[in-house]
C-alpha cells in the first residue's frame, strides 16, 4: 500500500512523531528490528531538527531528533527532558488552510497553515522535493498528554519512496495504537472532536477501555495505564508518564490471522514484544477494513 488522499479537511492518523535524543542511536535500534529507514531528512534551520521516517501503508512513523537548538524547538527539548517518546500525532489533511478553517470553527486560533520543503533523493539518483503544509493547534490543546498538528502532502511521491514501503520484518501498517489516559471517554471524544472524520467508536468487552476505529482499519485505543499494563505486559511502560502513547501494534504482511493482538512464533518476527525508542512494539496480523 502506498499514499491514500484524505478526502477531508482533517482526517485520520497520518503518522505519529516520535521524539527521541539520540537520532543515531534510534537509527541503529529500529533498523536491527526490521524496518526500512528514510535517509536522514533536514527541517528547515529555523526548526533545527532532522527525522528518519519509516513508512506503514498510508500512515508512518517519524523519528525526530534536535540537530541545534533554535525557539522553534524549545516546546520538543522540554519534553525530551521527560524522558521523550511520542510526543505529537499528525493528522491527514486534503487541504492544510481548510484545516485551518476547521480548527478555528473548534473555537481554538490555529498557528499555520504554514509550507514547507526538502529535498529528497531516491535510489536510483533521481532528486525532487517533499513538500507539506503544516496546521497546529495551540499549545494548550492535547490529548493525554500528547499534541497534534495537522499535515497536508503536497507531493507525497517523495515521502513515500518505492524503496521505504518494504521491510525486512514484512511491516505493512499500524493496526492499533494505544493511549494511555487518566479519563479515557473524555480523551477519546476529545481525539473524536479534534480530528474525528472518518472514524468509528468500537464496542469491546473491556469496560476500562475506549476505542476508535480509523477508516484505514487502525484502531485507537484510551484506556488507564494500569489496564494497558494488564493488556499489555508488565513492561508495557518504561518511561515514567502515565498518560499518552506507550504501544503500538505493527501489522505483518501475510500473517496468519488470529485475532487483534495475537502473535505466532511461526508467523510474526517474534512472540514476545520488542521496544524501540521506548515504545512497546507488538507484531500482529493486519485488520480487515470494513
Amino acid at each position: 500500500m502506498s499514499f491514500s488522499p484524505c478526502p477531508w479537511p482533517i482526517g485520520g492518523v497520518d503518522h505519529i512523531v516520535i521524539t527521541v535524543a539520540d537520532l543515531d542511536e534510534a537509527e541503529r535500534t529500529w533498523s536491527s528490528l526490521g524496518f526500512t529507514l528514510s535517509p536522514r531528512g533536514y527541517h528547515p534551520h529555523e526548526v533545527g531538527t532532522a527525522n528518519h521516517t519509516i513508512m506503514l501503508g498510508d500512515q508512518y512513523i517519524e523519528l525526530l531528533g534536535v540537530v541545534r537548538p533554535t525557539p522553534y524547538n524549545e516546546g520538543t527539548r522540554r519534553f525530551l527532558k521527560g524522558g521523550g517518546g511520542v510526543e505529537a500525532i499528525a493528522f491527514a489533511s486534503r487541504d492544510a488552510a481548510q484545516a485551518a478553517t476547521r480548527i478555528r470553527d473548534q473555537g481554538h486560533i490555529p498557528t499555520g497553515p504554514g509550507y514547507f520543503d526538502r529535498e529528497v533523493g531516491r535510489r536510483d539518483g533521481a532528486k525532487g522535493v517533499a513538500r507539506f503544509g503544516i496546521v497546529r493547534w495551540p499549545d494548550d490543546v492535547s490529548v493525554a498528554g500528547t499534541k497534534f498538528f495537522v499535515c497536508e502532502h503536497q507531493a507525497p511521491e517523495w515521502v513515500w519512496l518505492p524503496e521505504l514501503i518494504s521491510h525486512p520484518n514484512e511491516a505493512s501498517g499500524i493496526a492499533a495504537i494505544y493511549v494511555a489516559s487518566d479519563h479515557p471517554d473524555r480523551d477519546a471524544a476529545a481525539f473524536l472532536d479534534l480530528g474525528g472524520e472518518g472514524y468509528s467508536v468500537i464496542e469491546t468487552d473491556v469496560p476500562a477501555f475506549k476505542t476508535l476505529r480509523q477508516a484505514n482499519g487502525c484502531l485507537i485505543h484510551f484506556a488507564p495505564i494500569d489496564d494497558l499494563k494488564g493488556r499489555l505486559g508488565d513492561n508495557s511502560r518504561p518511561s515514567t508518564r502515565r498518560e499518552g502513547v506507550i504501544a503500538i501494534d505493527i501489522a505483518i504482511r501475510n500473517a496468519t490471522p488470529g485475532g487483534e493482538g495475537q502473535t505466532s512464533e511461526q508467523d510474526l518476527p517474534g512472540a514476545a514484544p520488542m521496544y524501540g525508542s521506548g515504545m512497546m512494539l507488538r507484531f500482529v496480523p493486519p485488520l480487515s477494513v470494513s
